[in-house]
C-alpha cells in the first residue's frame, strides 16, 4: 500500500536544478510522477519546473495530468516523503575546503529528515580516476554506504532510525535520461527504498537492475574499487 501512496498520493522531491535534475525531472515527468523541485532559490526552481513541463510535454505527456512545481529546499523536504538528492557529490565551502556536498546537505537539514521516514535517492557520482579523492574515504566502497554511515537516522545502522536509502542513476548521462534513451539502471540500498525507485524507474519506462543492499551497493559505483556491473547495464 505505501509504494503505491508514493507513487499516486505525494510528490517526488529532486533536491537541484542541474543536469541531472533535468534528465530525471524529464524521465519521471515523461511517467506521470508529481515532482517538486527544491531550490535554495524559490524562483529558479518554479522555473526549472515550467522548463521541465515544456519539455514533457514536448515529448507527448498530457499537460493536464502533470503536477511539476517549484519551492524552497525546505518545502521540498516537509512535504515529499521521497528525495532525489540531485546536488553535486563535491562542493566548496566558505574555507575552501573540498567536502563532500551530501554530508554538507544532511548536516544542514538533518532536522527535517531526522525521524520522517524518508527515502532519499542517492544519486552521487565521483567521476573515474576520482573516486575517493577526498570523498568517499576509505574504507567506504560507494557514496551510499559513506552517506548512510555518517547519517545517525539512516535505518541501515540497525540504531533504531527510520531514513532509508537507495542509490541509482550513476551510470547513465543526463541527456539519455531527458532525451528518452531507455536502458537498464543499476539500483542498491534499502529494500523498500529499492521497491519504490524501481517502480519509479518503470513508469519512466526504463528497467530496475537490482544490485542488492547498501552494503552491496559498491558493485554499482563507477570508479569504485568494488564495481561490477549488473549483466543487463549498458556501460
Amino acid at each position: 500500500m505505501i509504494i503505491e501512496n508514493v507513487m499516486t498520493d505525494a510528490s517526488i522531491g529532486i533536491i537541484g536544478t542541474g543536469k541531472m535534475a533535468t534528465g530525471l525531472g524529464t524521465c519521471f515527468a515523461c511517467g506521470g510522477l508529481p515532482l517538486c523541485i527544491g531550490s535554495r532559490d524559490p524562483g529558479k526552481a518554479q522555473q526549472f519546473a515550467d522548463g521541465l513541463k515544456k519539455l514533457a510535454v514536448e515529448r507527448g505527456v498530457d499537460f493536464s495530468s502533470l503536477s511539476i512545481v517549484g519551492g524552497s529546499v525546505e518545502s521540498v523536504l516537509q512535504q515529499c516523503r521521497v528525495i532525489v538528492l540531485a546536488i553535486p557529490a563535491r562542493i566548496t565551502n566558505q574555507k575552501g575546503e573540498v567536502i563532500d556536498g551530501v554530508i554538507d546537505f544532511l548536516a544542514r537539514h538533518d532536522d527535517l529528515i531526522c525521524g520522517q521516514n524518508k527515502i532519499l535517492v542517492d544519486i552521487t557520482y565521483y567521476g573515474r580516476g576520482n573516486f575517493g579523492t577526498p570523498t568517499p574515504p576509505e574504507p567506504f566502497l560507494s557514496g551510499i554506504e559513506y552517506h548512510a554511515s555518517q547519517f545517525d537516522d539512516s535505518a541501515f545502522l540497525a540504531k533504531g532510525g527510520s531514513t532509508q536509502w537507495v542509490c541509482g542513476f550513476k551510470s547513465v548521462g543526463w541527456t539519455s535520461m531527458r532525451d528518452g534513451k531507455k536502458q537498464g539502471i543499476e539500483i542498491a540500498g534499502d529494500e523498500e527504498a529499492k521497491e519504490v525507485l524501481g517502480v519509479m524507474i518503470s513508469k519512466a519506462g526504463f528497467k530496475p537492475l537490482d544490485c542488492g543492499s547498501v552494503k552491496d551497493a559498491g558493485k554499482a559505483e563507477p570508479g569504485g574499487p568494488q564495481r561490477k556491473p549488473h549483466p543487463e547495464a549498458s556501460v
